[in-house]
């Protein structure tokens, strides 16, 4: 299926993904995993398909 196919409804889910995953790793202080069924898990936790990855920003990364 070509993406001019799909509904406009995946792109907005899709956009709300990024955004969840961006907030969350700035709150969580680490990377954070979008899964192909849209959720959001911590990178280092993350098992099955793993479409993007959400880098935390380095100054607000938690210390190990």
């Amino acid at each position: 299926m070509d993406a001019r196919e799909l509904p406009a409804l995946y792109s907005d889910d899709a956009q709300i993904a990024v955004e969840a995953a961006m907030q969350t790793a700035e709150m969580l202080g680490e990377d954070m995993a979008i899964m192909s069924d849209l959720s959001v898990q911590p990178l280092i936790n993350a098992k099955g398909i793993v479409l993007e990855i959400v880098r935390c920003p380095a100054a607000l990364k938690k210390k190990e």
